[in-house]
C-alpha cells in the first residue's frame, strides 16, 4: 500500500540550488528536495510550502507549490576535513572541502551528465560525481592530488540509487 502525502510546510535556509534541486537546512539539520522553478538562491531564507511522501519503495519524493523567500542570511564557511574524517551521518549534505588523489575517472555509464572520479585519502576510497556542464576542462590526471569542495552524500538518487556515501562536487582544485 503507497503511503499517503502529507503537508510539506518548512522554513530554513538554502544552502545549495542546481537546475533541479535545493538543499535547505535548520537547526534540525538538511535536507534536498526537487525544485524547478528558480527564484531563490543560497543563503535565502524561505519558507516552502507542497507535499511530502514516500514512494512504494520508501524513497522520499516531494512535490513543491511554492518557495517564498523570506530573506537572507550569509552560508558558513565549507566544512575543511581529511578525506578519512567524514561522517556521512553526520557532515550529511553540508558544504565541505576535502582532498584526495584520483586512482580513476570516467564517465557513468547510465546518466551521461555525470563523470566520477575516484578519490583516495590514507585508507578511504570515495567517489565523487562531477556534472560534466559544470567543469568544462578536462577532468583531473590519475594520480593528481586535488581539492574537492562539494556536498558529501550518504546515497544519491537519479536514474538508479547509489546507496553507498559520495560526494557532488560543485569545484576542483
Amino acid at each position: 500500500e503507497k503511503p499517503e502525502l502529507r503537508v510539506l510546510d518548512i522554513s530554513a535556509q538554502v544552502t545549495r540550488v542546481t537546475r533541479k534541486t535545493i538543499i535547505l537546512e535548520d537547526e534540525t539539520g538538511r535536507e534536498e528536495l526537487s525544485y524547478q522553478r528558480g527564484g531563490v538562491t543560497p543563503g535565502d531564507l524561505v519558507h516552502i510550502r507542497g507535499v511530502a511522501s514516500l514512494s512504494e519503495d520508501l524513497i522520499p519524493w516531494d512535490i513543491l507549490k511554492e518557495a517564498e523567500v523570506l530573506g537572507r542570511h550569509a552560508l558558513p564557511e565549507p566544512l575543511v576535513i581529511p578525506l578519512d574524517r567524514l561522517d556521512f551521518n553526520r557532515d550529511d549534505m553540508k558544504h565541505i572541502v576535502t582532498e584526495g588523489v584520483v586512482l580513476s575517472s570516467f564517465d557513468d555509464e547510465i546518466d551521461a551528465r555525470y563523470r566520477i572520479l575516484i578519490i583516495k585519502d590514507n585508507r578511504t576510497t570515495l567517489p565523487v560525481y562531477i556534472q560534466i556542464d559544470d567543469f568544462p576542462d578536462s577532468p583531473p590526471k590519475t594520480g593528481a592530488r586535488v581539492r574537492i569542495d562539494g556536498f558529501p552524500f550518504r546515497s544519491i538518487s537519479s536514474w538508479r540509487t547509489f546507496p553507498q556515501p559520495a560526494v557532488v562536487a560543485v569545484a576542483i582544485d
